[in-house]
């Protein structure tokens, strides 16, 4: 089963949310409904559990501020969509969130927010059957990841036979490793800490040397 958590506060008639429950469903998805302070602790839990394949939040002028704090706390790659008048940029952070924005606050099913949101609930539904989709048949990648804010350490990385991805700054990478995708992390900032091996590299002359640093650490040494 597909399942899509509708996050959200609803109004005191629940017209919005019932309305896009429906349409989850005519995606070929199962709906579940969240609201609360906790939502990020409970959205966590749910795709620990493999109960959660996407999740959509709707929030007017000010809702998608915590909106976007418990979206953030999923990992990189499960599909999460934020409809919102407001500019989520203000927020910091990075991720992979698709935002849509509402043009109109979201206050009942009218000609303008039925288009918008008919358009978010089959953006969520096709995204969370290709996500529950990629679980059950995972691509195989048998070569370790290692990104890296210094794209001269590349050539010598997939020397060693990693893969490599180049960001462009730090920012993402906790999200990358929190998402458990990285072996190894090369980066500039000498401050960071991250729970997989970081070699720091503040000049691309030395990229080589910083390169066969990482891959020792990460073998242990051979």
């Amino acid at each position: 089963m597909v399942t899509v958590v509708l996050l959200g506060a609803p109004n005191a008639e629940g017209a919005e949310y019932a309305w896009l429950m429906d349409r989850v469903r005519v995606g070929g998805c199962e709906p579940v409904a969240l609201d609360g302070a906790s939502a990020a602790d409970v959205l966590v839990k749910l795709h620990e559990q493999g109960r959660l394949h996407g999740v959509l939040a709707v929030g007017g002028p000010t809702g998608g501020s915590p909106a976007f704090a418990a979206l953030r706390a999923l990992p990189i790659g499960v599909p999460k969509l934020l409809v919102t008048a407001r500019d989520h940029n203000t927020h910091g952070g990075v991720t992979d969130l698709t935002t849509m924005h509402s043009v109109v606050d979201i206050d009942g099913i009218d000609q303008v927010s039925e288009r918008i949101l008919d358009n978010a609930a089959a953006a969520i539904t096709g995204m969370a059957r290709s996500y529950h989709a990629g679980r059950h048949n995972p691509t195989r990648h048998h070569r370790p990841l290692v990104a890296t804010t210094v794209p001269a350490t590349r050539p010598q990385l997939e020397h060693w036979g990693y893969a490599v991805v180049v960001v462009p700054d730090s920012r993402p990478l906790p999200s990358l490793v929190d998402s458990g995708f990285l072996a190894g992390v090369i980066s500039t900032d000498a401050t960071a800490a991250y729970t997989v091996p970081h070699v720091v590299c503040d000049d691309a002359a030395y990229a080589p040397e910083a390169a066969d640093d990482l891959h020792h650490i990460i073998t242990g040494g051979s």
